[in-house]
């Protein structure tokens, strides 16, 4: 977010603010239900899918008109920036990560802790999913679902055909990395595979590292900022990082890896891994599980099968930060907006149905007791899956009438055996000075040691030092003070 931009925001949310400031105080002991809401929505099925019908069985529910505002994806973030600058502000907004930071940082949402404090559905749901949102002591975001994260997927007949068992050790990973790579694991007889790949290992932006790709390399080993017993660190300067760059460097030294993976997009990935071209794919655990084997099947037939599998002795998966609602310093009624949109998709019942499920007649039907999923309206090929929360990561206790496919049950329950949740690191002044600078540190350090052009002592010891005169050490105490 630009300072110009962050300026105007703030001059437009103060004036909001003495705007709505006396609606709210003189409204506080009435009924807090909404005539309409306006909803900026990223995630949610588009248009081709239903989503009138949904509009229109949300108000025959609640009586509340519903208005969502939906850009297109790629304009997502470009739109709403243009939306608060116009001062066109909805009552709720989804957002993600660094984008949330942002807007929350600079008071564009109400404070839901109050609100979250008194919900009974709220007392239903894991707290860790309310702190791992939590800005500079507070929490603006009521999070859509549980965080999700990458699994580890194999290939099971390749396995079969090497006569090999998934790994449960570095030393039994490493072997079956070799395996994929020089045995022939698909037996045709050919030198044309590789273990593993990945997207780049490098990040991108000011929250991921991308290191949730390489779990089994890394460990218990992250490169990022991460919260530990309280305290904010840099992952890149613990004892953890060397053992875990050594071990990196020498699987794609040894060429067991893809070794395009600085180039590679998630979608280049998927394809290699569809393809034949590598056994082993870190990807997102739940629906992703049967969509990976869906397409492997339809360039080797139903012998072609994945499993996943839990994190190998000494590692851990990570769950991401949940993409959150917030309800902006614009919305006349925050309580209400809480109560009949936020709290009222997650209770369980008839709001979470349609929340994640869609309308009956239109998105799923019940035939004889059991419910169905019906073909998507512009795609009667396919089967439609979610409306706007994954069945597999809702957060309250629920009896999902809809049964769910084992594997994807499968991958979900070796994601959390061994899972950490991650949080969102503060944003202090001194960070967002130089913050693409440490990320770019990082990302070329680990480039020459993988590449071979520096070891592993000298690219930590570059970085110690380099980081240092960014100013670290100042960033690091004010995270910790937020």
């Amino acid at each position: 977010m630009s300072k110009k931009f962050a300026k105007g925001l703030a001059l437009i949310l103060v004036a909001v603010l003495i705007l709505t400031s006396v609606g709210m105080a003189a409204k506080k002991d009435e009924s807090t239900k909404p005539k309409k809401i306006v909803a900026f929505l990223d995630t949610i099925s588009i248009e081709e899918s239903g989503q009138d019908y949904f509009r229109e069985e949300y108000k025959k529910f609640t009586g509340i008109e519903l208005e969502i505002i939906q850009p297109s994806h790629n304009q997502y973030y470009e739109k709403l920036r243009l939306a608060f600058a116009a001062g066109e502000i909805p009552d709720v907004v989804e957002l993600a990560e660094v984008n949330y930071v942002n807007y929350a940082t600079e008071g564009a949402f109400v404070d839901l802790e109050p609100y979250i404090k008194k919900s009974e559905i709220c007392k239903k749901i894991d707290k860790k999913n309310f702190e791992s949102v939590r800005v500079a002591g507070k929490i603006y975001g009521y999070p859509k679902e549980i965080g999700d994260g990458p699994v580890t997927y194999i290939r099971s007949d390749w396995l079969n055909n090497l006569k090999m068992k998934p790994p449960t050790t570095w030393d039994e990973y490493y072997q079956l990395l070799r395996a994929f790579t020089f045995n022939d694991p698909d037996k045709n007889g050919k030198n044309d595979t590789y273990g593993m790949t990945a997207p780049g290992p490098t990040g991108d932006n000011t929250i991921s590292f991308a290191n949730n790709y390489y779990r089994d390399i890394y460990q218990d080993a992250n490169p990022e900022f991460e919260k530990v017993d309280g305290k904010w660190r840099d992952g890149f300067l613990q004892p953890s990082m060397k053992p875990a760059l050594e071990r990196f460097r020498k699987v794609y030294q040894e060429k067991l890896i893809d070794p395009e993976i600085f180039t590679n997009k998630t979608s280049t990935c998927r394809e290699k891994f569809h393809s034949g071209k590598a056994g082993i794919f870190t990807y997102w655990y739940g629906l992703w599980m049967t969509k990976l084997e869906r397409d492997i099947q339809k360039n080797f037939g139903p012998t072609a099968k994945i499993i996943s599998i839990p994190a190998i002795k000494g590692s851990y998966y990570q769950a991401r930060v949940p993409g959150v609602l917030a309800i902006t310093v614009a919305c006349k009624n925050p309580k209400g907006v809480f109560d009949w949109f936020l709290d009222y998709s997650h209770d369980g019942g008839q709001g979470q149905m349609l929340f994640v499920h869609g309308v009956e007649g239109v998105h799923w039907v019940k035939k004889d007791g059991k419910y169905e999923k019906l073909p998507l309206l512009f795609n009667p090929g396919a089967l439609y899956t979610k409306n706007f929360y994954s069945p597999e990561m809702v957060m309250t206790p629920w009896n999902d009438p809809f049964e769910m496919d084992p594997r994807i049950i499968n991958s979900k329950n070796d994601f959390v055996k061994s899972y950490r949740q991650a949080s969102l690191p503060p944003m202090p002044e001194s960070r967002k000075k130089v913050d693409q600078e440490l990320m770019n540190l990082k990302n070329e350090i680990l480039g020459k040691i993988l590449l071979g052009e520096i070891t592993v002592d000298q690219g930590l010891a570059r970085y110690k030092k380099e980081s240092e005169a960014l100013g670290l050490k100042k960033i690091l105490a004010d995270m910790n003070k937020m």
